[in-house]
């Protein structure tokens, strides 16, 4: 592997961007390949095989690109395709695949004291259960998960405040006050 080589990010749009921050936050030295699929995003809506093939082909590009790392900053993506990614990159082509859905438990996890934890999501995303299922390890852990496809508009705009936000913001949390989490995801 080439150490200076670029890390690849993919993403179904824009909101990976504050994966990629992250990324350039911890690792300021290091080169960054973003790809956003516009074309076909937001993936949250889409058929979990659709989403696949997509984030796939993305993913495909930036190893044919001879990138050292890549990063699957969707979650939508995550849950439709880690492990396949893992197979086809890390196992056979040794480029290592980080995504978000699991930092993103264990951080929720070490986090939360009443044990009820908040999920906020794409349908895709809260439709294939992926962070539902990683809280399975805890028994005591109760999820409340609740897909807010409302949120992709805003976040693609890079609306950020206003009323009609907080009012479906409102309406998106509701649920997560009635179950009285204490982390939200």
């Amino acid at each position: 592997m080439n150490r200076d080589a670029s890390i690849g990010i993919v993403d179904s749009g824009v909101g990976g961007l504050t994966v990629a921050r992250a990324v350039i936050d911890q690792l300021p030295n290091e080169s960054i390949r973003y790809i956003g699929d516009t074309a076909h995003g937001p993936y949250g809506p889409l058929p979990i095989a659709e989403v696949r093939e997509h984030a796939l082909r993305l993913l495909d590009d930036l190893a044919d690109q001879g990138v050292k790392l890549l990063v699957i900053a969707c979650n939508t993506a995550s849950a439709a395709m880690f492990r396949d990614a893992k197979e086809r990159y890390t196992d056979r082509l040794g480029i290592p695949v980080i995504e978000v859905i699991q930092p993103a438990v264990r951080t929720a996890v070490s986090r939360t004291r009443t044990k009820r934890i908040g999920v906020i999501g794409t349908e895709g995303t809260i439709k294939s259960g992926a962070y539902q299922d990683s809280f399975v390890a805890d028994p005591l852990i109760e999820v409340t998960a609740v897909a807010c496809p409302r949120f992709v508009e805003f976040v693609e705009a890079g609306v950020t405040s206003g009323e009609e936000l907080f009012a479906v913001a409102n309406d998106y949390l509701a649920p997560l006050k009635d179950a009285k989490v204490d982390t939200l995801v």
